[in-house]
């Protein structure tokens, strides 16, 4: 079927919020890391699905804190910003744990961008009084006028047909920009920093994950894939702490990286890391 619709979608909410667990789900590929802690997503990741007659480009944007004080305080990420200027749709997830007061302030400043909203109440799987969604829904309607809302679960695969089908009509005519096998602007090097941060995030304690950067030296891709990168820390009681007692917290970070660059890949990888203190 040929395609006669294109167009930008970006996501937006707090942190996990579950903006990289939707985006992967529609683009059917973890493009996007998941993690409980806050800010996983560092750079703007871009995903293309094609549904029906409409290609569809997904933007994960990085989550951000304090919504009000980035917008009042013009303190919004620019990976935010760019993403947003442009976009045909914006998707502003939240949840109903989420606060009305600062949805209504914070579509407010996403109307600014565009008038094309849609809102999605995600993780409804934690609802057990479905009544809840009705009442939280009407509140809503009384403070914004958004194109549409729609109650899902990211984690559970439910309800995003609905959505997937109403982002694909809603896009304009347009000609397709990408082949039709195409999915991610990420590279595999970049692909693989975020399995090994993503590692890092899971295995480290909270202040220690976001002091690290991720360095990788060198990728051969033959029969099998042979990662070489650098951990660098500014730190010198950080490295220690990423090293651990008889090197087993790294070697935790480095099996549970290469196992998800294996199955990202669809081959087998070798994965060596090294601590380093920058100078």
């Amino acid at each position: 079927m040929a395609i006669s619709r294109f167009g930008y979608v970006t996501l937006v909410g707090e942190p996990n919020i579950g903006k990289s667990t939707l985006l992967n789900q529609l683009i059917g590929l973890p493009i996007s890391i998941v993690n409980k802690k806050s800010h996983t997503t560092r750079r703007q990741i871009l995903g293309v699905f094609n549904h029906n007659v409409s290609q569809v480009v997904m933007l994960d944007t990085p989550g951000y804190q304090e919504l009000t004080r980035a917008y009042d305080y013009k303190l919004m990420r620019r990976e935010i910003n760019a993403a947003l200027d442009g976009s045909d749709l914006i998707l502003y997830l939240i949840d109903l744990r989420t606060d009305l007061d600062i949805v209504e302030k914070v579509y407010r400043r996403l109307n600014e961008f565009s008038s094309n909203i849609f809102i999605i109440i995600n993780k409804i799987d934690r609802i057990r009084d479905k009544s809840k969604l009705l009442g939280y829904s009407e509140k809503l309607s009384s403070l914004v006028d958004f194109k549409k809302v729609f109650f899902i679960s990211a984690l559970k695969n439910d309800g995003l047909k609905d959505l997937k089908d109403t982002i694909a009509d809603f896009l304009p005519e347009g000609k397709a920009q990408f082949n039709k096998d195409y999915q991610t602007n990420l590279s595999l090097s970049e692909r693989a920093q975020e399995e090994i941060r993503n590692a890092i995030l899971n295995c480290l304690h909270e202040e220690v994950p976001y002091g690290i950067e991720i360095q990788i030296n060198n990728i051969k891709k033959d029969k099998d894939l042979v990662i070489h990168a650098d951990l660098v820390t500014k730190k010198k009681s950080y490295k220690s702490m990423i090293i651990g007692k008889d090197a087993r917290t790294i070697k935790a970070i480095g099996t549970q990286a290469r196992n998800n660059i294996e199955k990202w890949c669809g081959t087998k990888c070798s994965l060596f890391l090294k601590v380093n203190q920058a100078k």
